[in-house]
């Protein structure tokens, strides 16, 4: 009872920290500009949704009357080609510094790039964000997966993360206890089917909710959550092979490993797996 709180504390631990990471969200970026005594701060929306047209804020500061100057946000589908269309900013009533604008929504999965402009009243460019002039900024759509789909993504790849522990814990008892090799490739089976349940079935079903898409691991997309959790899959399920002998019966001479190999192997793969919900996490 104590081992299965003591891992079960140490799930939580493990999933809190995921969440505790930095990751390159939209919106994560702050751009900022000076010129001409013109101060220009503006952070990317941190969520686009295909339900709502999202909505553009800019703090700018400036020493003279608005409307010497014009700021612009001009935005296209595609990254590298395709004209422009242009949004006027103004002024927010009651705030002075602060303009908006809306863009258009777009279907879940489907990318804007935008930047903006701000000119006198010649027309001639005095600041851009983002200040290269080769650079826009993405904005990406997403969908909302429904509660019970979250639920059981999230609470399926804690299990699988819970049924590696506790096959990690099994692992200190083999060299007294041969018998634990039963228990330990158990529970291999166990997480194993938990990571294709939580990690490649709900989560796929996640993306497509979100993003519109099933799978963009490697080698279709730049996924880097997939494509961890693919050969993570591939590690487990060789485990499964590798213990074959010990997990209906216990006939430790048909698994492929001994005792001390299935040892490393299994610290092997909770190390993968601690890597992969860390690193996929901060995604």
């Amino acid at each position: 009872m104590i081992r299965v709180l003591s891992v079960f504390l140490l799930t939580l631990l493990v999933f809190w920290a995921s969440r505790q990471l930095p990751r390159p969200a939209a919106g994560s970026e702050n751009y900022k500009a000076s010129t001409n005594a013109f101060l220009l701060d503006h952070r990317p929306p941190l969520h686009a949704t295909s339900e709502t047209d999202p909505e553009l804020s800019v703090w700018l500061s400036t020493p003279v009357d608005r409307s010497q100057f014009d700021l612009t946000a001009l935005y296209r589908e595609d990254r590298h080609q395709g004209d422009f269309r242009a949004v006027g900013l103004i002024g927010k009533i009651g705030s002075p510094d602060r303009f908006q604008c809306t863009l258009p929504r777009h279907p879940k999965g489907a990318e804007l790039y935008y930047h903006l402009e701000l000119r006198d009243e010649s027309k001639a460019l005095l600041a851009r964000l983002p200040q290269e002039s080769d650079r826009e900024i993405a904005l990406r759509f997403e969908g909302e997966p429904s509660l019970e789909l979250y639920v059981a993504n999230i609470g399926l790849l804690f299990l699988t993360m819970l049924f590696g522990f506790l096959a990690l814990f099994d692992t200190f008892a083999l060299r007294s206890d041969n018998l634990r090799l039963r228990n330990l490739s158990r529970k291999v089976v166990i997480a194993t089917l938990f990571l294709i349940a939580g990690g490649i079935v709900t989560g796929a079903l996640v993306m497509q909710s979100r993003y519109d898409y099933l799978w963009r691991g490697w080698p279709l997309g730049e996924n880097l959550q997939q494509t961890l959790l693919l050969p993570l899959l591939i590690y487990w399920v060789f485990l499964i092979v590798v213990f074959k002998g010990t997990i209906f019966r216990f006939q430790p001479e048909k698994n492929i490993v001994s005792a001390n190999g299935a040892t490393l192997l299994t610290l092997l793969g909770v190390f993968f797996m601690l890597l992969t919900y860390l690193v996929g996490a901060a995604w």
